[in-house]
């Protein structure tokens, strides 16, 4: 199993995440990738990675926080992609393992990933408006 790295987006990396979201959604533009970037990080949200030694990204998701049932702070994702190679999947297990550690430093109840982030709904609109 590779050896990854699960970190942050940073700000300056959001062009080398792009080509993982057009593997989601082919028809977001440059411009709507940045200002959905920044409106996470605005509002208190983030875009996790998953980097291989030799710095190639391999996954992303895409997270904020929300109150859901019984006022509980969950962490949302709502996309969520992964460049794998092998069946067993070890950049989208890699990527959960992240995602949880994140949401126990944050205090969240659960990770909670839309149908969308899973791709078991298709995007209507294949663009960001689904973000909004």
């Amino acid at each position: 199993m590779p050896n990854f790295t699960v970190r942050p987006l940073d700000p300056a990396d959001v062009m080398l995440a792009y080509p993982l979201v057009r593997m989601a959604m082919p028809g977001v533009s440059v411009s709507e990738w940045q200002r959905h970037v920044g409106s996470l990080l605005a509002s208190g949200g983030g875009v996790l990675t998953l980097v291989a030694p030799d710095g190639g990204m391999h996954a992303l998701a895409c997270w904020k926080l929300e109150q859901h049932l019984r006022r509980q702070l969950v962490l949302k994702v709502d996309t969520f992609v992964a460049l794998e190679l092998s069946h067993r999947a070890p950049a989208r297990a890699a990527l959960c393992d992240g995602l949880q550690l994140l949401a126990d430093e944050l205090g969240c109840s659960t990770v909670l990933f839309t149908l969308e982030s899973r791709g078991l709904v298709p995007n209507h609109s294949a663009t960001l408006d689904a973000w909004r």
